[in-house]
């Protein structure tokens, strides 16, 4: 199926879509850029709906609606999809599919028809005629199994690589048995049996009709049933031991994880001592902190801050006091003199006589003058007495001296808090790391996985002895019946169709047996040079990479070998980038070794990836598709444009009204719900999806 142009019509925010693909063999590109929640898992939902119908839908279409949010009433969603088929002739034709729904909307409330109505009509020359039983006609075409292979969601089709045992290899071996058509050979094998089986139990009609012959006939036609049936359940019993194994290692793992985290009771233990340590140390800290804001707040600080002006004043006043201005005592003991006719000094102060009364005169005028200084010495007295205990504490500096102290103790107490609460961090986080189980449980139920495994180990063994006695008791009847045969002329002509049954089988057996070992080592091999080229590899002893080789096993699960020879998760120990490279080149292997024609359609496929691995899986998926169509952002185009011009045969963009005026620079004029599509490439822009490129290149 080679996809030639599409139309969609009110499919949810595609009101109004239409696409050319590109499908020459030199540029078979498409690419559809588009930012984020602008529509591009809903075109590749479109796409598998128009092909595969509702199965196609999430959840199988239940509760999923088709048409746009902001329509109500009847609305029909229609999608035509024109595409050609190239037969096993080399003849290609071109055909128009076209699928249709009906919705009925009211409110948040819509129903939707049963199921979709899909027609189907060949182009001729003389116009076109309609093909009955259109999605039975599509189905060998395009089978809905391979769906995930075709059309494919950048994350989904992790799935290949991630999960149970189970679940990858179901999906890798339905992938590769699909495409590869090995079921048509099963089915051709099966039927030749059937066929062998009819065969034998006419030989009891033969010409001989003996005894002996019709014994041999019903016990080798009895085989010819039941060895089929073994062989299936042999074929079961296989895959279900595999897959208890791996459920069995998987338990045995995390058992062993869970011993390695750690003892939680231990560690609960260390998590009390370490919350402890931490009241201790904030305490602490807390009180360093507070003994800091009061050492701000501390007569020191202000001694600390005025010891220049301090020390200024004591010599003021110690000179003062050395020269007995202060303390002032004089004044009062002068004036109780006065009352005396001599003075200290025993001069004259008798007011009564001349000499006495000049003296007085001259004492009171002294007196005078100082009482009216007497308020500046009384407080210069006062200021004198009251400082004389600043003079040690001036000197000895006790902010200077405290304030580094208290800093370091505080910085000590902090380190240590830290420290405690790292610790605390740590010790949670391994009892997170830590299954919310019991030892015990995880062990018995590891031991319960190992008992089935053991159990199913039997039943396999069990089948393979049955088989291996049937198979030889079939041989031995087989030969017997055939000698009987050739004894006369009816039975030589039954014995010849059956040789002529038996060939043939044994030839489609073989070609299955082949096609299972040779085409699935040709998946496998194409697939780990694909991979390994992806993410810049080499093969072959030159890798000295972590990654060293990519192989498909015969129980049809991806491996990824590393270096030391140990075999790597693809969920835990590969990067975004080379999961995302390693399901790719699986697609593209099959797709290449099954020769099948039909398109690659893949939403967002080079997500978490850069540089030359984002390059490389871009250019090799060119190289390895038919066909192939990419949904891509902006960001997954920067860096590739050069590759987008080499194989891009067709360049669109569809844009997100509602993303104005954050993101979109011009008003698109769109008032309704829906993504408008331009002729932009990857290389230009216009007024309709123009973007800003951050938040500050917002005027």
């Amino acid at each position: 199926m080679i996809l030639k142009n599409v139309k969609i019509i009110n499919f949810r925010l595609l009101k109004e879509f239409k696409l050319d693909f590109a499908f020459q063999k030199e540029q078979n590109l498409t690419v559809i850029r588009a930012a984020n929640e602008t529509g591009k898992t809903t075109i590749l939902h479109a796409l598998q709906w128009g092909i595969f119908g509702d199965n196609a839908l999430p959840n199988k279409g239940t509760g999923y609606r088709l048409s746009p949010l902001d329509l109500s009433g009847e609305v029909t969603i229609t999608i035509e999809i024109n595409f050609d088929i190239i037969n096993a002739r080399g003849v290609r034709n071109s055909y128009i599919l076209q699928r249709t729904a009906q919705e009925n909307v009211s409110g948040n409330v819509f129903t939707r028809s049963q199921t979709s109505k899909v027609v189907l009509f060949k182009k001729s020359s003389t116009g076109v005629d309609e093909i009955e039983h259109a999605q039975g006609w599509l189905k060998p075409h395009l089978p809905e199994d391979l769906r995930e292979v075709f059309f494919t969601d950048g994350d989904r089709a992790l799935s290949f690589i991630e999960g149970s045992y189970s679940d990858q290899t179901k999906k890798v071996e339905g992938a590769i048995r699909s495409l590869l058509g090995l079921e048509i050979i099963e089915n051709a094998v099966t039927h030749l049996g059937q066929v062998k089986t009819k065969l034998t139990k006419g030989i009891k009609h033969g010409a001989a009709e003996s005894k002996e012959l019709t014994d041999k006939a019903e016990k080798l036609t009895s085989l010819k049933v039941s060895i089929p049936a073994d062989e299936k359940m042999l074929r079961e019993s296989v895959k279900s031991l595999e897959d208890a194994n791996a459920l069995y290692e998987e338990a045995d793992q995390k058992l062993l994880d869970t011993i390695r985290a750690g003892d939680r009771s231990k560690l609960s233990k260390d998590l009390d001592r370490v919350r402890r340590e931490i009241t201790t140390v904030s305490k602490i800290y807390e009180n360093a902190t507070k003994s800091q804001s009061d050492l701000f707040k501390s007569r020191d600080l202000g001694v600390s801050l005025l010891a220049k002006t301090i020390s200024g004043s004591f010599k003021i006043l110690d000179n003062l006091y050395n020269e007995g201005v202060l303390p002032n005592s004089a004044v009062p003991i002068m004036r109780s003199r006065l009352s005396k006719k001599t003075c200290f000094c025993g001069s004259c102060i008798d007011p009564d006589k001349p000499e006495g009364a000049k003296n007085r005169e001259a004492i009171e005028h002294l007196l005078d003058q100082s009482e009216a200084e007497s308020e500046k010495n009384r407080l210069a007295t006062d200021l004198y007495y009251r400082t004389q205990s600043l003079k040690n504490i001036s000197s000895s500096n006790l902010f200077l001296q405290s304030f580094p102290d208290l800093m370091e103790k505080r910085a000590t107490a902090q380190d240590a808090k830290q420290s405690a609460e790292e610790s605390h961090r740590d010790i949670e986080a391994q009892i997170r790391e830590i299954p919310d189980v019991d030892i015990s449980e995880l062990r018995s139920h590891r031991d319960g996985l190992k008992t089935i495994a053991d159990n199913e180990r039997s039943r396999k063994d069990a089948f393979d002895l049955k088989l291996y006695n049937d198979k030889k008791t079939h041989d031995e009847l087989e030969k017997d019946t055939n000698k009987l045969l050739s004894s006369d002329l009816k039975g030589r002509q039954l014995l010849s169709e059956l040789n002529v049954a038996g060939d043939m089988e044994k030839l489609f057996s073989n070609s299955l047996k082949e096609m299972e070992e040779i085409e699935l080592q040709k998946v496998s091999d194409l697939m780990n040079d694909i991979f390994l080229r992806m993410i810049g590899a080499v093969s072959g002893a030159e890798n000295s990479g972590i990654i060293q080789s990519a192989e498909i096993s015969a129980q049809y699960k991806i491996i990824v070998n590393g270096n030391s020879g140990n075999i790597l998760n693809p969920s835990q120990d590969l990067n975004g980038a080379s999961r995302r490279a390693l399901t790719l080149a699986f697609i593209m292997a099959l797709t290449k070794v099954s020769e099948v024609v039909a398109p690659n359609v893949i939403d967002t496929p080079l997500g978490m990836t850069s540089g030359y691995v984002k390059n490389s899986i871009l250019k090799l998926a060119c190289q390895n598709s038919t066909q192939l169509v990419m949904l891509l952002t902006h960001d997954e185009i920067k860096g590739c444009e050069d590759l987008i011009d080499e194989f891009g045969g067709s360049v669109t963009t569809i844009t997100n009204p509602t993303h104005y005026p954050k993101i979109l620079l011009n008003d698109p004029g769109v008032s309704d719900i829906r993504i408008i599509q331009c002729g932009c490439n990857h290389r230009t822009s216009c007024n309709i999806c123009e973007r800003r490129e951050s938040e500050e290149t917002k005027s």
